[in-house]
């Protein structure tokens, strides 16, 4: 598990600055306010549907300012759809991009180096842009910001979780390694509790 500073401007992956205790420097009101980059690898691989993965586990509020995840690795790709980004408390799952219900995401065939990401809005299926050519992925594609930013809100005394929820039916030798990042800031110094889940 990997944690840093960074500050995190509108549209762009998350550059990172040195850790200061002063927040209120030029580059600080430029490139927006700071936060933290926790970062987890999976292997995605055949189970019983829907196939749910937990990524980051936290028992207080947050800011969600960014959450998006790398392909390392593909070795077998052919069938991974109905893909969405999702919480839950153990009893509720609550949707940050669309769900399984309206198709979701199709990631069939995705190639290394590949992004999928949250967009702007979360009724909208994850952002997918494939490595098999030169994409660019500006903000007006998708809406005004090209990071979907929210507030989240655990459920109290459990432990909740971020997860990545996927479907396999046809592919019994699905294997992708990816790697998944989220960019948080806590709330008036009240702890998250946010972790990766490598298990």
């Amino acid at each position: 598990m990997i944690i840093r500073r960074v500050a995190s401007p509108v549209g762009a992956l998350s550059s990172v600055v040195p850790s200061s205790p002063v927040v209120n420097s030029l580059a600080d009101r430029i490139l927006g306010p700071l936060g933290k980059v926790v970062t987890v690898d999976k292997t995605l691989a055949q189970g019983t549907e829907p196939i749910s993965v937990n990524l980051f586990s936290f028992t207080g509020p947050f800011r969600l300012m960014e959450l998006y995840a790398i392909v390392t690795e593909a070795t077998e790709a052919g069938d991974c759809d109905d893909a969405f980004f999702n919480l839950y408390d153990g009893t509720n799952v609550i949707d940050l991009s669309d769900d399984q219900s309206a198709s979701g995401a199709t990631l069939s065939n995705i190639t290394v180096g590949s992004v999928i990401g949250l967009n702007n809005v979360a009724t909208e299926d994850m952002f997918f842009q494939k490595s098999d050519q030169a994409r660019y992925l500006a903000a007006a594609n998708i809406g005004s910001a090209l990071w979907q930013r929210g507030l989240v809100v655990a459920k109290n005394g459990v432990t909740n979780y971020v997860r990545f929820t996927y479907d396999s039916a046809a592919d019994s030798a699905l294997d992708i390694d990816i790697t998944f990042v989220m960019v948080y800031a806590e709330l008036n110094g009240l702890a998250s509790g946010i972790a990766a889940v490598t298990a």
